[in-house]
């Protein structure tokens, strides 16, 4: 989470202390969070998200999905 919000951050040219006065959240709390040391409720993460002008889906790194067919060739070679 916190790299995305360092992106947004950069891409609107905003600090975090303007981030905090936003969002309404503490700037040193603002801290923690994009250094991933506080887990992030999601009253707080909708606060960011509405401060950010963003969706809360742009906060949070997004997964890579697995390729069905590479999946699927592994388990044939395995019963092989």
């Amino acid at each position: 989470m916190g790299s995305n919000i360092i992106k947004i951050l950069a891409e609107k040219k905003w600090s975090q202390r303007k981030l905090a006065g936003a969002s309404g959240l503490d700037p040193v709390y603002i801290n923690r969070i994009i250094n991933e040391k506080r887990d992030v409720r999601i009253s707080t993460a909708t606060k960011l998200a509405k401060a950010l002008d963003c969706t809360i889906d742009d906060l949070f790194p997004t997964t890579e999905t697995p390729d069905i067919t590479k999946l699927e060739m592994q388990e044939n070679v395995e019963t092989m």
